[in-house]
């Protein structure tokens, strides 16, 4: 009965039945294409690109010479971005000024002296942990991100104390970079 029901229905709706046939039929003609389109497009787009980036390392000269160069004068840059006349107690003060300017506890810290392999140029080292609200911990480490001593942020971790709220722990080291020496050195 069932079929007969279908039959008479495809009889009465032949124009709907044979319209969406012929959609499914552009459909999949058309998705066939785009596709033939892009099976080819690609290769060729991989293979434009292989050599617009060969040009591009054939056109600069690499050699361990110039490679040297351009790491001497990247150090210089940065030398020459370090502040004149910072030192370590300074900079100390400046971390605890940070801390406490955000509500935070004052720690206790040490900056152990480290060599740069570079003339002049002087590697502290410190880490410390201090423990407060997530919100003032964010706060602290933008400021000390924004700060005009140039820090480097070697390590950070976060650690909740309690669960999913309440005080969080930071636990951070950082590395910092003085001038040692006269600065006629280091320019060059």
């Amino acid at each position: 009965m069932i079929p007969r029901q279908i039959i008479i229905a495809f009889r009465h709706h032949k124009l709907l039945f044979g319209l969406t046939g012929l959609l499914l039929a552009i459909n999949i003609a058309v998705f066939l294409r785009i596709r033939e389109e892009q099976i080819t497009t690609i290769p060729r787009l991989h293979q434009t690109y292989e050599a617009k980036r060969k040009a591009s390392l054939l056109q600069r000269p690499d050699t361990p010479a110039l490679r040297m160069e351009q790491t001497r004068e990247d150090l210089l840059r940065f030398a020459g971005s370090l502040p004149d006349g910072l030192t370590v107690p300074d900079v100390m003060q400046e971390v605890l000024e940070l801390l406490d300017g955000n509500g935070l506890p004052r720690v206790n810290m040490s900056f152990t002296p480290e060599s740069a392999n570079f003339p002049n140029l002087m590697r502290y080292t410190t880490s410390f942990s201090v423990s407060g609200e997530y919100p003032r911990l964010k706060t602290f480490l933008a400021a000390l991100q924004n700060s005009k001593t140039l820090f480097c942020i070697e390590g950070l971790s976060l650690a909740n104390q309690t669960g999913d709220s309440g005080p969080v722990t930071l636990q951070l080291k950082l590395a910092l970079y003085l001038r040692s020496g006269p600065d006629k050195e280091m320019k060059g």
